[in-house]
């Protein structure tokens, strides 16, 4: 793949109300064809957007894409209108895994809601307030002394919902939330994230 230094330098961005800028974007991996091609794209804050399309259509690459998590071959991308850099750690940009077993790796639920706010440097009693309050506003304080690989699919999904809500951050990407989900837990899931009031 191109080098990020090769990438084109962004010259301007809108910023006051826009959440993701992304212009021309252009993402191949190695010995297949192109999965994103002069993808355009503008979010701005307070804005609930859907992202549909059959798997292998690049949903998940454009959300690693702007994670910094994957480096694209062409393109510009921005968020609040600061350049995404691969490898930065952009806290106002949280990302919910397509499979919750990918994002749950403690011991215990708590540690796993914990885990990001405290690797932002936050203080032990600001980061317990957080925890205390993304368990209560997904309803999975009851699970937080349990280890996560015993719960069922839809308690693994608000537990890693609730890891990134405790960081916080202003904007929430979510890849494919309701896979695998049986119907009572996808209720949940989309009354939840239907909510217009931010909760945290």
């Amino acid at each position: 793949m191109t080098s990020q230094s090769n990438l084109p330098t962004i010259q301007r961005f809108p910023t006051a109300d826009v959440a993701i800028a992304v212009h021309d974007l252009h993402v191949r991996y190695p010995d297949s064809p192109p999965v994103l091609q002069g993808l355009e794209l503008e979010i701005r804050e307070g804005e609930r957007v859907g992202t549909i399309g059959p798997n292998g259509a690049g949903k998940t690459t454009l959300f690693l894409s702007l994670c910094g998590v994957i480096e694209p071959n062409r393109g510009e991308m921005a968020l609040w209108g600061q350049p995404v850099k691969v490898g930065a750690f952009r806290p106002e940009l949280g990302l919910v895994f397509q499979n919750p077993s990918d994002q749950l790796f403690c011991a215990t639920v708590w540690d796993d809601v914990a885990f990001g706010a405290q690797n932002m440097g936050l203080s032990a009693v600001e980061v317990e307030q957080r925890v205390l309050r993304a368990l209560e506003v997904t309803g999975v304080t009851e699970l937080a002394q349990r280890p996560p690989h015993h719960l069922s699919g839809g308690q693994k999904r608000m537990v890693a919902i609730a890891g990134i809500i405790a960081m916080q951050p202003r904007v929430v990407i979510y890849d494919e939330p309701s896979a695998n989900l049986d119907l009572r837990a996808r209720r949940r899931l989309i009354d939840f994230c239907s909510s217009r009031r931010r909760r945290w």
